[in-house]
């Protein structure tokens, strides 16, 4: 792993979560000196603090946090789910429609039958 290139990750990291060393240190239980040598690029990450990285913050993508590779937050379908969130109250207003719809359809068919028929 290049520490440079990671430095630059976890730099951006905790900028993107509106931290600073200390807040992100704490926030994956680590010691502020811990987090102050991965940004300065004196240490690799051990297994544990990718670990914890990615335990705290799920939504980050570890491929990129690990090799650079691919965006800093994940494209987990989030904005898929949102589109299929909105075509599930789409379908769920069609349905209400169509129930509506078809309770005029029986009230009138109803009303017809209960009128009296003229000759």
């Amino acid at each position: 792993m290049n520490q440079t290139h990671f430095s630059e990750r976890i730099n951006s990291l905790i900028d993107n979560l509106g931290h600073n060393k200390k807040t992100f240190a704490q926030s994956i239980q680590v010691s502020q000196p811990v987090v102050t040598h991965l940004c300065n690029g004196r240490n690799n990450p051990s297994l544990e603090i990718l670990q914890k990285i990615v335990l705290n913050y799920p939504n980050i993508n570890s491929e990129w946090l690990i090799n650079g590779n691919g965006n800093l937050f994940k494209d987990d379908g989030s904005t898929e789910l949102g589109k299929q969130m909105e075509v599930l109250e789409n379908l769920d207003k069609l349905i209400v429609e169509s129930n509506q719809s078809l309770h005029k359809a029986i009230k009138l068919i109803r009303d017809l039958k209960s009128t009296p028929k003229s000759i």
